[in-house]
């Protein structure tokens, strides 16, 4: 009897088993993925997700992310994918659906911004354009009145044929036979009321450039009066949303600091001989982790007309020049100068044996290298376009001890930019004088000079502006302020692969 009361009870617990069962669910569609995450770049985005929690009943053969780009399609067990080349609109949607044999179930979508243009790639300088002798492909002749001259960039001076979507370039003008001034533009678009050098006959004036490609990975050079010579040295190229998903390039501004001058003990730097820099570990660049620093370089007290070049330690000065410079001038000139041995740059001084000139070294900001995840900036460069002219805006020019208040937006549309490279120039000095560009946000002025100035001279330079607002400071007397958009820096992202 007690084998056949165990037997019963096990036959009722298993009908008790089977009573409480739910009913089996129908196979069908899975349901949504679980969990989606979507974190964005310049011109990328990492998109990760869980699997769906009911795979109806059918394991799931495919994940599709949808984005304005054509469908990526994931394989299992998979769950993430890095979306490329994605248009820098204010909101773009990206959803995941998930699919099994039996149908599909896509997910809510989600809505995020994507940063343009691209992330910076620092060469050792080259020459590409030279008018004096045709380098380039050019006529060996000057460019004449009101007229232009069509230059290829991509592919020549270690700037890639293609993913390019902007350069920066150092354009001296030399031969200089009347006053006039010069603007860079992409080719194929209309020339822009904006200028890049401005010059009186008979000087030799530097000027770093940043211009996005036109038609054919080229740009037009625009000269308007007299004749004049011009030369191209690349300094380094500015990557588009197809190639500007990793770590190198990012820009990160500095409060900016003066980091050497010959003046304080040092003493002037002899014609013929080189300087060796640290820039990393001092003036709030890192002492690992970067690839360039932006500085401003500025020569004073020079004896003899000579120039400098600056290119990364340890390897071979390039046939280049930085600034150029006559007797007994002051000149500065915007420099991204690539880091080499031990985060050091060289500094040539041109000039004979016998002859000096006092070098002063600020710095603004520096550049990741591919290998820190700090992340910064990316370069967006826009058509350049005027934002501020003291002649013209009612306000006339800017007194000593004063500042102009300028905002980069002009007629581009902002939407989180943290900031600007511009070009300022100075115009009719009635005396000596430097001006002083940093953020309009309460920060105080720094012991820095972006443009020294002569009474009566012209003089631009490319600033690094660490806000889409910023302040003019002019020293002494009363000058001029034009200042001229030539890109924007994009809000502060990460890398993502």
């Amino acid at each position: 009897m007690r084998g056949v009361r165990v037997v019963l009870a096990l036959l009722g617990a298993l009908v008790a088993a089977l009573i409480a069962r739910p009913p089996a669910t129908a196979a069908g569609p899975p349901g949504p993925v679980t969990n989606l995450q979507v974190k964005t770049g310049v011109g990328a985005a990492l998109v990760s997700w869980s699997p769906p929690a009911d795979d109806g009943g059918s394991p799931i053969i495919a994940y599709e992310v949808r984005s304005p780009n054509p469908t990526v399609i994931v394989t299992p067990p998979a769950t993430s994918t890095v979306l490329t080349g994605l248009p820098a609109t204010p909101l773009i949607t990206i959803a995941v659906v998930a699919d099994n044999a039996l149908g599909e179930s896509p997910s809510a979508p989600v809505q995020v911004t994507v940063e343009g243009g691209g992330t910076y790639h620092a060469l050792t300088p080259a020459r590409i354009l030279d008018t004096r002798d045709g380098t380039g492909g050019v006529p060996a002749a000057p460019i004449g009145p009101s007229s232009s001259l069509s230059v290829q960039v991509a592919g020549r001076g270690g700037v890639p044929a293609s993913g390019v979507s902007a350069v920066v370039v150092n354009v001296t003008v030399t031969n200089t036979s009347a006053s006039s001034f010069l603007t860079v533009f992409p080719t194929g678009t209309a020339r822009p009321l904006a200028s890049n050098l401005n010059w009186m006959p008979g000087v030799t004036v530097p000027n770093l450039v940043t211009v996005g490609l036109g038609t054919g990975s080229r740009e037009d050079v625009f000269n308007l009066s007299g004749t004049v010579d011009v030369i191209f040295d690349v300094a380094g190229w500015v990557g588009d949303n197809t190639n500007s998903s990793g770590p190198v390039g990012m820009f990160n501004s500095v409060t900016p600091a003066r980091r050497f001058d010959t003046r304080e003990g040092f003493g002037p730097l002899v014609g013929g001989s080189t300087l060796d820099l640290k820039l990393t570990g001092s003036a709030g660049v890192p002492t690992t982790g970067v690839n360039a620093v932006v500085l401003n370089v500025t020569v004073t007290n020079p004896t003899a007309p000579g120039f400098l070049t600056v290119w990364p330690s340890g390897a071979p000065r390039p046939l280049a020049s930085d600034l150029n410079f006559s007797a007994g001038q002051t000149v500065p000139n915007r420099v991204i100068a690539t880091l080499g041995a031990n985060g050091q740059i060289t500094i040539f001084n041109s000039q004979g044996f016998m002859d000096r000139v006092d070098v002063i070294v600020d710095v603004s900001g520096w550049f990741t290298d591919d290998t820190n995840r700090i992340g910064g900036s990316s370069l967006v460069t826009v058509v350049p376009n005027r934002v501020f002219d003291s002649r013209t805006n009612g306000n006339g020019p800017v007194q000593a001890g004063s500042s102009a208040h300028v905002f980069a937006g002009g007629t581009h549309s902002l939407d989180g930019e943290a900031g600007a490279v511009v070009n300022v120039t100075a115009v009719g000095a009635t005396q000596p004088t430097f001006l002083t560009v940093w953020p309009d946000d309460g920060s105080p002025q720094p012991p820095t000079s972006d443009l020294n100035v002569a009474a009566g001279q012209t003089v631009p330079n490319l600033t690094f502006a660490g806000n889409v607002g910023f302040k003019v400071f002019n020293s002494a007397g009363a000058v001029d302020v034009v200042v001229d958009t030539d890109a924007l820096l994009s809000r502060v992202v990460q890398p993502i692969t």
